[in-house]
């Protein structure tokens, strides 16, 4: 973790995280990953949540296959 601080206030302004390769470049996507950031007094944070439980339906069924090879024509139709 990294934290940066406001010179005038001495206070920390974010917390963030990134991968750093053993020669010394950021990995990944090449950015750091804020955790915490204070911006006019507001703390924005990342919370840890619950599981979501995703719903099976939504896996298209025995129809995936049909869902797609549709959506494979559809962008050799249409181009998108």
């Amino acid at each position: 973790m990294v934290y940066y601080y406001d010179r005038a206030t001495d206070e920390e302004v974010a917390k963030v995280h990134f991968f750093l390769l053993e020669n010394g470049e950021i990995g990944a996507s090449g950015r750091h990953d804020p955790k915490r950031v204070f911006i006019d007094g507001i703390l924005y944070r990342q919370r840890r949540g619950p599981e979501i439980n995703r719903d099976p339906s939504l896996s298209y069924g025995p129809f995936r296959g049909v869902y797609r090879r549709w959506r494979r024509f559809k962008w050799w139709l249409l181009g998108r």
